[in-house]
């Protein structure tokens, strides 16, 4: 008779089947909360939530100019001409500055000739000397522009720019401009003004060279592109400044200025909400 086969019994065994099956049968905190985000990530999402709202908002409600930039020089109000030398030589003195009153036939610059005779030149007009265009010891020729003059010594100044016939007709009467004058450090800043006139036809040569002065290579790159037409734009005045008029930068408050100077010359047009960049349908412009 052969021996019952004997089981061998592990109670190690028995506990953690025990253990197993009372997990099973009993699953730990059903009835709790799952915590599927931290609050740290929640700040996240309403931070996002937050600027994709502000961002949307600001395409409605915010606005963006749009601008035309163009070219211009300073000119006085009731005209600038210039007093034109008579001699060729050295100009051993000039007699009259910026700032002087002048009537014709009054001496304004004594000329060293080659032969060593002293040329006086006279005014051929009344008016205000505006600027000074040489200096002693240089050398000019007949018909060399020795001031720049003005008929009218209260005579304001403004800006005289141009543009294109198509530019032209985007442009009214009172809209906002910023005028950077060339030769202008930037601690001076810019300038502000507005649309006062736009002219009706195209600019001629001549007429350009009454603002530009009887400089032919500006006038040929101006109209280089085409028929231009000029556009006059006022100046913000302050009474504050030397000048006159207002600039935004404090080193403006010295700086002095010249009828015939060049600007860079930006005009706004008008102001449109972002999103019309975008969708066109959603906005037009408003000033």
């Amino acid at each position: 008779m052969k021996p019952k086969d004997c089981e061998v019994h592990d109670p190690m065994t028995s506990v953690f089947r025990k253990t197993a099956l009372e997990r099973l049968s009993s699953p730990d905190r059903l009835d709790g909360m799952l915590k599927l985000t931290s609050p740290m990530s929640w700040l996240g999402i309403a931070a996002a939530a937050v600027l994709a709202a502000s961002v949307v908002i600001w395409s409605f409600v915010g606005r963006i100019p749009t601008t035309v930039d163009t070219y211009g020089f300073l000119t006085y109000d009731y005209g600038a001409n210039s007093l034109y030398n008579t001699a060729a030589g050295e100009v051993s003195s000039l007699l009259v500055h910026s700032g002087d009153c002048v009537e014709a036939g009054t001496p304004v610059a004594e000329i060293l000739t080659s032969t060593g005779q002293t040329v006086v030149v006279p005014a051929d007009q009344s008016g205000m000397i505006r600027e000074d265009l040489v200096a002693p010891g240089e050398y000019v020729v007949p018909n060399q522009a020795l001031f720049r003059i003005s008929p009218d010594s209260d005579s304001g100044l403004s800006v005289v720019c141009y543009v294109s016939q198509e530019t032209a007709l985007q442009l009214e009467p009172g809209m906002e401009a910023v005028i950077y004058l060339d030769g202008v450090g930037d601690a001076c800043g810019w300038m502000e003004g507005q649309v006062a006139c736009v002219d009706r036809v195209h600019t001629t040569a001549e007429s350009m060279a009454a603002v530009v002065g009887n400089d032919a290579q500006t006038i040929e790159m101006l109209m280089s592109a085409g028929p231009v037409v000029a556009v006059t734009c006022t100046l913000r005045e302050d009474s504050t400044t030397a000048s006159g008029y207002y600039f935004s930068g404090a080193a403006g408050a010295e700086q002095v200025l010249y009828g015939g100077s060049s600007a860079s010359v930006q005009i706004t047009l008008g102001q449109s909400a972002p999103i019309a960049w975008v969708f066109p349908m959603f906005g037009g412009e408003a000033s």
